[in-house]
């Protein structure tokens, strides 16, 4: 019984210090040094919403940084978002992967040699890009249409041109 005992306790110490060590919650990152964190209210958005970062110092007083998008796995032809000087992020309008991840970085203004960062996770909106956007033809003409649309779940988009025109407007031959 006794064997059982200690290593009960030495599993439940082990499992105590690695909850510990997991930093200042889910949302929280901490600088190397404890200087300050930064946070997001959330740890997944779409390409369509945003994320608010905030800085903190030990105190719960706000730290005075200055915010960057400092990297991310999106394509870089279709950039990585960017944050501006209250810490909003906004992510890019189109994604090259199912999701990417972007790092959002604080340096402390006083000493700049003083970061901070935090990963967050960036899924597609519904509708990606639809190109053209908006196209005029004429009768017995074609339009190439290619668009990107997410959140479909394995289901799929069928498009379809129809001749009916809407009540009281003359239909098209």
């Amino acid at each position: 019984m006794q064997f059982l005992r200690r290593h009960s306790a030495f599993a439940l110490s082990a499992l105590l210090v690695f909850a510990a060590g997991c930093g200042v919650g889910q949302f929280g990152s901490v600088s190397a040094n404890g200087i300050f964190s930064v946070s997001a209210s959330s740890t997944v958005s779409t390409s369509s919403g945003q994320v608010q970062f905030s800085a903190r110092l030990p105190s719960d007083d706000p730290a005075p940084v200055v915010w960057s998008v400092s990297g991310g796995d999106n394509a870089s032809s279709l950039g990585q978002g960017h944050i501006d000087a209250n810490g909003t992020y906004t992510p890019p309008s189109a994604l090259s992967q199912d999701a990417v991840h972007i790092e959002v970085t604080a340096h402390l203004k006083d000493d700049p040699a003083e970061v901070a960062t935090k990963t967050i996770t960036i899924t597609p909106g519904f509708v990606q890009s639809l190109l053209p956007e908006t196209a005029s033809l004429t009768p017995g003409s074609t339009l190439e249409a290619t668009a990107e649309i997410s959140e479909v779940n394995a289901g799929s988009v069928h498009w379809s041109l129809s001749t009916d025109a809407p009540p009281g407007s003359d239909p098209v031959p």
